[in-house]
């Protein structure tokens, strides 16, 4: 692999997350522990007490946490407690149109005690990896309005797919495990993988997420790349792409500030978990887009 994130993915997958943080004395350590033993998970994990025990069995289930007695987290070399809380507000809507309640771990390590400092307030910013996806949604706007421009009678289409269980693919080091541990009834619940709170986080999967999205492009330009004899196993579930009535006008775009180097070979980008693909109707687009993804996904995980 010539990417030039080779090496630290590479640490990455055979070292794990490696996060930068400013020490904390042991001292401290022990006495945030006992403060957020005494205090407790936020209120909305206690509300929704049902929920917040089948993810934790899920996580359990699937190797992505262990359990130790609440109290040996003071004896756990780099054991770090943060309270919990969980998310009702994110809705899916299903096929048949309704909508039902997600319920998510919202894992605080920004959290402060009375002593010492979070996980999150120790992290040293500057060490981290740059993040690429937050300019995801401006970058694929200017790529349709520059079709449009080109195009301007040609269907555009776009599709999405998701890495399932993003960050739970990422496992942590050691010792940063033992940073990221949570209480749940009497025990304590160290994290094997990447949570949903810790602030290198993005910046670590970023790493991932850009050598996708780089293995996606690479492959819409490749000239000897043919989806009919390498493709991704899962490509057969792709669904025929859904198409407005053709007999409607399309917008006419106009200039944008910047200018693009003309490409018809299709886009793609990933924003976090989701990766998208922005592709004018023309040629064999249409197939190539979206199992180029699939298989830069494919290959990556």
């Amino acid at each position: 692999m010539h990417h030039h994130n080779r090496l630290k993915i590479r640490n990455i997958l055979q070292v794990g997350s490696i996060w930068p943080l400013h020490l904390i004395s042991e001292e401290d350590r022990k006495n945030k522990n006992f403060e957020f033993i005494t205090r407790g998970n936020h209120k909305s994990a206690l509300k929704f007490a049902e929920e917040y025990t089948k993810i934790i069995r899920t996580e359990i289930d699937q190797g992505w946490m262990f359990v130790l007695p609440l109290h040996y987290i003071n004896s756990l070399q780099h054991g770090e407690l943060a309270p919990v809380g969980i998310d009702d507000k994110v809705r899916s809507d299903l096929p048949d149109g309704s909508r039902k309640t997600r319920y998510r771990l919202t894992h605080d390590q920004s959290f402060e005690a009375s002593v010492g400092l979070s996980v999150n307030g120790r992290v040293i910013r500057e060490d981290l990896n740059q993040l690429f996806y937050g300019g995801c949604l401006s970058r694929i706007i200017h790529y349709i309005i520059d079709l449009r421009l080109r195009h301007p009678v040609t269907p555009i289409l776009g599709g999405k797919s998701d890495f399932k269980a993003a960050y739970r693919r990422v496992s942590l080091q050691g010792d940063i495990a033992a940073k990221c541990s949570i209480m749940f009834e009497n025990w304590a619940v160290p994290s094997f993988r990447l949570t949903f709170g810790g602030s290198p986080c993005p910046n670590h999967f970023c790493l991932f997420l850009e050598l996708c999205a780089d293995i996606a492009n690479d492959l819409l330009h490749s000239l000897n790349w043919d989806p009919l004899t390498l493709s991704s196993p899962h490509a057969i579930k792709i669904v025929p792409p859904l198409l407005q009535d053709l007999s409607l006008d399309f917008t006419p775009a106009r200039p944008v500030d910047i200018c693009l180097a003309a490409d018809d070979n299709d886009k793609v980008d990933i924003f976090i978990d989701d990766g998208m693909v922005i592709v004018p109707d023309l040629h064999n687009n249409r197939n190539k887009a979206v199992q180029s993804l699939l298989l830069a996904i494919h290959t990556l995980c």
